[in-house]
């Protein structure tokens, strides 16, 4: 194991990575997980919603249990793909992530789930609100 010291280039450390390791119980929207995949890192994650959303679309992102055993054998498939494997891996995810969790999509489904929310549909156009009385 080799320690680095704490720098602010994230991008170099996750290229300094041949895995990601996200082995998580638990988390909430998994940044890191989409930092390494952006970057074009492999990712082996634990199978909680939030890496299971990126897992399912990415090849290089693999969900496991939380078992040690699946979660070091899943390493050791990643790890063992040929270098032009890895090149289409990192590209592909690199591109579904610029593709699907940017800003102005990311924006039009939180209004989307707003708008169900409030029991309209996407597009239908707003009842005003009643005014205080």
């Amino acid at each position: 194991m080799h320690v680095l010291e704490p720098s602010d280039d994230v991008r170099a450390l996750y290229a300094a990575a041949d895995v990601f390791l996200a082995p998580s119980r638990a988390e909430g929207t998994p940044y890191s997980v989409m930092e390494a995949l952006s970057s074009g890192t492999a990712v082996v994650a634990t199978d909680i919603p939030g890496h299971a959303a990126m897992g399912a679309e990415i090849d290089c992102c693999v969900i496991t249990s939380d078992d040690p055993a699946e979660i070091a054998g899943a390493v050791e498939r990643l790890i063992r793909r040929e270098p032009h494997e890895v090149a289409a891996d990192s590209l592909t995810a690199h591109l579904w992530m610029r593709e699907n969790l940017n800003l102005a999509r990311w924006s039009t489904d939180l209004v989307d789930r707003y708008e169900q929310a409030c029991g309209r549909r996407t597009g239908a156009p707003a009842e005003p609100l009643p005014l205080p009385v």
